[in-house]
């Protein structure tokens, strides 16, 4: 496991070399922004949270140019499993679907098919 470490001079966009993909969590410590990447790898971003002289902040940017929606505003940032990387909007959306899926599964569960019993006269 490796530490990188990056050095936020001022309230500026931090890029790093990952996608959002490749991160399992985040999470703050003081000023410090810790990326914990799914290899196991970390990338710690020292005064990330430190807010500029007019109170501009930091924002976390990947390798691929996409902006994270991880803030020096961010006050608690604890992504772990699903969702972890995303987004908050994808994050609610892959849930969505993972619960869609769930529900289609249930639904469609075999259970015991055989004969109901009877139903009693219909009136015909």
């Amino acid at each position: 496991m490796q530490t990188t470490r990056l050095l936020a001079k001022s309230a500026s966009d931090i890029r790093i070399d990952a996608v959002a993909s490749d991160i399992n969590r985040y999470f703050k410590t003081s000023e410090n922004l810790i990326v914990e990447l799914n290899s196991g790898d970390r990338i710690v971003v020292e005064n990330f949270f430190a807010k500029g002289p007019s109170g501009e902040v930091s924002r976390l940017v990947f390798s691929d140019g996409a902006v994270s929606a991880v803030t020096g505003e961010s006050d608690v940032i604890a992504h772990t499993g699903l969702g972890a990387g995303m987004a908050s909007q994808e994050a609610i959306l892959a849930a969505g679907g993972i619960g869609f899926a769930g529900l289609v599964a249930a639904s469609s569960a075999s259970g015991d098919t055989g004969d109901t019993g009877e139903t009693g006269d219909t009136g015909d």
